[in-house]
């Protein structure tokens, strides 16, 4: 590895490795490369792994490390999601029943201090579409984490139990970025 400044040290989390694990990664490294090393990491063999740092997902896999914003930093908190292979189009015809779904309101009537769970996602340019084709890709992976976090809790509704779930499961959110803070 170069230089000492190029190298973070980020924390990874799973559904099956709840304990924060510790990896070290270069910023020149590509994102296909740092699943890979989650990959072997979390020990994932042929799985599917999908990377989300600060409520986003890592993509494209030839993207950079350092072309994240928010940046990741040492510290940093990855959520590996690790699934069998998707079958074909499935994110997009779950894309497509969503967005057939009438939206709740008009999208300029967003409330940041009302949103919980993955809706903080649409906050990050995340349309309702995007937010409700990932609840349905992670459903059962978010129904596991709730038996793991106790089931619902006493006069708490499904609604609430969601938001709950999904908010422990992807981590903390970030502060937002600063813009008057100079890249």
């Amino acid at each position: 590895m170069s230089s000492s400044d190029d190298v973070i040290t980020v924390k990874v989390k799973s559904l099956r490795h709840p304990q924060a694990t510790e990896l070290r990664l270069r910023k020149n490294q590509t994102v296909l490369e740092v699943k890979r090393a989650v990959g072997e990491l979390l020990e994932a063999g042929d799985n599917y792994v999908r990377l989300i740092a600060s409520g986003r997902m890592l993509a494209p896999d030839s993207a950079l490390v350092e072309q994240f914003c928010p940046p990741l930093q040492d510290g940093s908190y990855l959520h590996a999601a690790v699934t069998a292979k998707p079958s074909p189009g499935l994110l997009q015809r779950a894309a497509a029943a969503a967005a057939a779904r009438p939206p709740p309101g008009d999208e300029e009537d967003l409330d940041p201090a009302s949103l919980r769970g993955f809706d903080r996602l649409r906050l990050r340019d995340f349309g309702r579409a995007e937010v409700l084709a990932l609840r349905s890709y992670f459903r059962r992976q978010l129904r596991e984490h709730g038996e793991q976090l106790g089931g619902r809790g006493d006069g708490e509704s499904a609604r609430e139990f969601q938001h709950r779930v999904e908010e422990h499961w992807v981590g903390p959110d970030p502060e937002p970025p600063d813009p008057n803070r100079d890249p």
